[in-house]
């Protein structure tokens, strides 16, 4: 009676072991190859609104972009070999940068006009209207250099009376038409020829017509710029 009572026991016992082993391979299982965590897809971060100095950043920025376009066009066209360039292709390019650069000091005076109180003008003005008016000056008085150094004396003082125009104060400027006086009286003085004479009417005139008159309302006007849009 005993060793049946026993064998039962056993019995019992090896059957519970074998439960508990069986389920314990069953959760194993179920981690294994259990189902995916559901996860709840991220929501699209609303856009942050444009406060009104970034909107008038982005405006300005337009003519900026545009002025370097062609400046990378102008220095595209020097990389080439000497006897391929085209120096008239250059200084076009120059020019419109400049004009393109003007209009974005411009402009950002002008929006700036709108800012609030609480707007930082002054911080704007110095990025944009200062460093983009620097930008386009320097271009003219480069180009008046490269004239007068050639001797066109008359191309040399249309640029350096554009400069002063976009800034009245620019002493380089007012000393480049000063010495461009003593330049002309050197050429003359070597026997040059006095087409280039400052005072001529008819030089001035032509001047006009070059940078002042209807060329250069086309190149610092809008709808392309003289031509060199593509820039």
């Amino acid at each position: 009676m005993k060793s049946f009572v026993l064998v039962c026991l056993v019995g019992v016992l090896a059957l519970g072991l074998a439960g508990t082993a069986r389920a314990e391979d069953n959760n194993a299982g179920k981690a294994a190859t259990g189902t995916p965590a559901v996860t709840t897809p991220d929501t699209p971060a609303t856009p942050a609104k444009q406060t009104r100095v970034e909107r008038a950043a982005a405006e300005v920025k337009v003519q900026v972009d545009l002025a370097e376009k062609a400046m990378k066009a102008a220095a595209d066209e020097m990389a080439k070999p000497e006897d391929k360039r085209n120096a008239k292709t250059v200084q076009n390019c120059k020019m419109l940068a400049a004009v393109a650069y003007y209009h974005a000091s411009t402009l950002a005076k002008r929006l700036a006009g709108n800012f609030a109180k609480t707007d930082d003008k002054e911080g704007f003005l110095a990025e944009h209207e200062k460093t983009n008016l620097d930008k386009a000056v320097s271009i003219l008085l480069e180009l008046a250099q490269e004239a007068r150094t050639k001797k066109d004396f008359k191309t040399a003082q249309g640029l350096y009376t554009q400069v002063l125009q976009w800034d009245p104060s620019n002493a380089i400027a007012k000393a480049g038409l000063e010495g461009l006086q003593k330049d002309m009286k050197t050429a003359q003085s070597a026997g040059g020829s006095s087409d280039n004479n400052l005072n001529n009417q008819k030089n001035y005139q032509g001047y006009k017509g070059s940078y002042n008159g209807s060329s250069w309302n086309t190149w610092s006007g809008g709808g392309g710029y003289g031509g060199y849009g593509k820039y």
